[in-house]
């Protein structure tokens, strides 16, 4: 049969256990069905094509996504399409077009969950594909929801990656409340990454701006560490 090389960017393929393992595992698997052409499953997808994959874990937003991706030519040349990465800054990384000038790559990104704004500019993002809407949507449907339930002074939290900015600017541009005044508050993610920026010190700003409706934006991880702070103080 016919061969088609798949490169594969996971967050952490590596990963014993969690959601970083598991959408690597997905793919997979998916493969797999795909290849096996007696099973009952997805057998009518390219029933003359094998697909074969080369995967590499890249984290999300941690500046891996580029060597990842020249790890996949040595290991998988030629290959024509990449599922991931999973975040919108290592996307941005692999897909934007100064890159891909200067590498010559022109495969085409298969983007699972990246849903940045900016990520629509199709001459600045050449052969990339996203699974999800993006967050101009998601922005218009809380702005929604804010109007149903009359919530019309809020704040807004978020980290400084290219997906959070763009989703509390997207969110921003939409609402037709009030903004707190100093109830826009933004932070570096490696600086909360390293310990400088605390939970403690995000929620005190938030606090002065009296915020009780917060538009959050960030990490998961993130999120978790802030939720834990505000419940145990």
């Amino acid at each position: 049969s016919n061969i088609l090389p798949l490169g594969v960017l996971c967050e952490e393929a590596e990963s014993d256990t969690g959601f970083a393992r598991e959408g690597c595992d997905h793919v997979l698997h998916t493969v797999d069905r795909i290849n096996d052409k007696t099973d009952g499953w997805y057998d009518n997808i390219l029933p003359n094509h094998t697909i074969v994959t080369a995967t590499r874990s890249v984290g999300c937003v941690e500046g891996r996504a580029q060597s990842g991706w020249l790890e996949l030519e040595e290991s998988l040349p030629g290959f024509t399409a990449v599922i991931g990465p999973i975040c919108s800054n290592d996307v941005a990384d692999v897909a934007g077009l100064a890159w891909r000038n200067s590498t010559g790559n022109r495969a085409v990104v298969l983007g699972t969950a990246s849903t940045a704004p900016m990520l629509g500019d199709d001459a600045e993002y050449p052969n990339l594909a996203r699974a999800l809407s993006t967050d101009k949507k998601l922005a218009e449907g809380l702005v929604d929801l804010c109007a149903s339930l009359k919530w019309d002074r809020v704040a807004i939290l978020h980290d400084d990656t290219v997906w959070a900015a763009g989703s509390a600017a997207a969110f921003q541009a939409s609402f037709h409340g009030e903004v707190l005044r100093g109830g826009v508050v933004s932070f570096s993610l490696s600086a909360f990454r390293n310990g400088s920026v605390h939970a403690r010190e995000l929620l005190s700003r938030l606090e002065e701006a009296s915020a009780r409706v917060i538009f959050i934006a960030t990490q998961p991880w993130v999120q978790r560490a802030i939720f834990a702070y505000a419940y145990d103080h």
